[in-house]
């Protein structure tokens, strides 16, 4: 069994008309993912891990993990986007430069995230996780660094679960549909 997981990209323009598709693997899973996973699998082993605002948080048996539901313009979790570009480690725990919310010059309007159920098809299992960042600054924003932020709960902190160096430029007045992927296959 394997898993892998995929990060997606369509750029539309303004009229809304398909403009350019690639895809691409996310490789870069941080340590909070184990961690986090680790402290879901065993409730009695509690996992220190550095959030997004780089604060040591424990997480243990009463912490619920993995919510990345993001409202409209929440830059707190979900697929977020930067322009930093130093090379990915283990130990990242938030986006070097990250594209603020807004409307104004270097910022992207965030849309709510929205999901998929599970699919069976052949071998595989997968679901998926989107969500649109539309350009209203101005100007063209290139990104340069893609991650996955998820919440921690019942105290509410933030952890960065994965990490990727991507190039994708979207014009002014563009949007582009972020797309992670996650496949299990047999």
């Amino acid at each position: 069994m394997k898993l892998k997981i995929r990060i997606n990209w369509k750029l539309y323009d303004a009229q809304h008309n398909l403009i350019n598709e690639k895809e691409h693997d996310a490789n870069s899973l941080v340590i909070a993912f184990i961690k986090l996973l680790a402290a879901q699998f065993n409730p009695y082993y509690s996992q220190t891990i550095i959030d997004t605002s780089g604060v040591s948080r424990t997480v243990g048996e009463d912490t619920i993990t993995f919510s990345c539901n993001a409202a409209v313009g929440n830059v707190l979790m979900g697929i977020r986007v930067g322009t930093g570009i130093t090379a990915v480690t283990i130990d990242d725990n938030a986006l070097i430069t990250p594209i603020a919310e807004g409307g104004a010059a270097t910022q992207l309007n965030h849309g709510a995230m929205s999901f998929s159920g599970v699919t069976v098809d052949s071998g595989n299992r997968y679901f998926s996780m989107q969500r649109t960042l539309a350009n209203n600054s101005g100007g063209d924003i290139t990104i340069e660094e893609v991650a996955l932020y998820v919440r921690g709960a019942p105290a509410v902190y933030y952890f960065m679960v994965d990490r990727t160096l991507s190039t994708y430029i979207i014009s002014n007045t563009f949007s582009a549909d972020v797309t992670y992927k996650f496949n299990i296959t047999l």
